[in-house]
């Protein structure tokens, strides 16, 4: 009987944490999704990427924002949402001229 508690309880502790653990956000860090997203954008001329610097990654998805700028330093703000599958959808927020 006590045995049979025992394992009982066991099971029960190791799925608590195993639902806890599974229900955190995953952190993506901001600096490695901004190298990502600047292999994927040089040929449309970009030369830098800024991403949020923690980009928290739930069960639905991951929505972040990323500063980019191009060779003649002209830049957008770009809101970028990701699927879990790892789609993005960007959605231009603001843009800014080169300045000289």
């Amino acid at each position: 009987m006590v045995r049979s508690f025992a394992a009982v309880l066991f099971i029960g502790a190791v799925a608590a944490v195993g639902i806890y653990v599974g229900t955190r956000p995953t952190i993506i860090h901001g600096d490695v999704m901004a190298a990502d997203l600047l292999t994927q954008q040089r040929k449309k001329d970009v030369v830098k990427v800024e991403c949020d610097p923690r980009i928290p990654l739930t069960a639905t998805g991951a929505t972040f924002e990323c500063l980019l700028v191009d060779s003649e330093g002209s830049s957008a703000r770009v809101r970028y949402k990701m699927s879990r599958a790892g789609k993005l959808e960007a959605e231009i927020l603001s843009t800014a001229p080169h300045i000289r």
